[in-house]
């Protein structure tokens, strides 16, 4: 009789815990969201402040922001990995795309800020024709970025219940 109860709370206890380990995951997820949101966000507003100076001729400027978007970028990344590791441990399948796809945009505006980069220095360097040359490849960097922006979109579209 005895090692039946003692079954039965061990049973009880790994359900709870399982339980209370689900919880936690999704509410780190919820608490990491809006610091990754922000990031991105200040990311972006740095990039375009570096396209503004760098149509104004400004390239040192361009670099301090394009630098400081960099940071932004590297930072939402980071965030954005942890919190995909606490949605493979909920096993959410929602989640875990959405996140990825989080990850994919940040992957192609890191891209294009990099590429940003190098063409201002060659813009620096008078080198105008490579200059133009590699922010064609920013621009696309940053169209694909939105298609994954898009396409999250979408994700939360069709899965409201998941998404608050």
């Amino acid at each position: 009789m005895k090692t039946k109860i003692i079954i039965l709370i061990i049973i009880i206890s790994i359900i709870a815990i399982s339980g209370c380990t689900s919880n936690t995951s999704v509410n780190k997820i919820n608490q990491l969201s809006p610091t990754i949101t922000e990031h991105i966000t200040k990311g972006d507003e740095s990039y375009n402040k570096s396209a503004n100076y760098l149509n104004s001729k400004n390239t040192k400027m361009s670099l301090n922001e394009s630098e400081n978007a960099l940071t932004e970028y590297n930072s939402a990344r980071s965030l954005s990995i942890e919190a995909l590791e606490y949605a493979k441990n909920e096993d959410d399948e929602t989640h875990i795309e959405y996140l990825k796809l989080v990850i994919l945009e940040i992957d192609s505006k890191l891209n294009a800020t990099t590429e940003l980069q190098e063409a201002i220095k060659l813009f620096r360097n008078d080198y105008i024709y490579d200059g133009n040359e590699k922010l064609k490849l920013v621009n696309e960097y940053m169209k694909n970025s939105e298609i994954y922006k898009e396409k999250k979109l979408n994700l939360t579209k069709n899965n409201q219940n998941k998404f608050k």
